[in-house]
């Protein structure tokens, strides 16, 4: 290539330039397989989905709501379940902590 100081410069007709080959890169993208008649349509698929879902949605049942006063009576409830669970571990450790629950504790291990 010449430089464009020399004296026998002469530019390069823009136009015999070889471009590169354009490709067109939205080439084929109208091109669709599946076409539907009616754009607007629902599908099999479509309605099979939609069959489903409203089937698992007829099955779902809301919780009812209780009332405060039930509320409170349950974890009262599970309270005083707890404390008696809780006192009648600390009978049994008071009963080994004694001299015949320890021996009956050894003779336990014993066998």
């Amino acid at each position: 290539m010449a430089d464009w100081d020399d004296e026998e410069f002469e530019p390069e007709d823009p136009t015999k330039a070889s471009a590169p080959a354009r490709t067109d890169k939205w080439e084929g993208e109208d091109e669709d397989d599946d076409i539907k008649d009616a754009w607007d349509a629902e599908s099999d698929d479509e309605k099979k989905e939609n069959s489903e879902s409203s089937e698992v949605g007829k099955a779902i049942q809301k919780k009812k709501k209780k009332k405060l006063a039930d509320r409170i009576a349950e974890k009262e409830e599970a309270r005083m379940q707890e404390l008696e669970a809780l006192r009648i571990q600390e009978e049994e450790e008071a009963k080994l902590n004694t001299p015949e629950g320890k021996l009956a504790e050894k003779l336990r291990l014993q066998k």
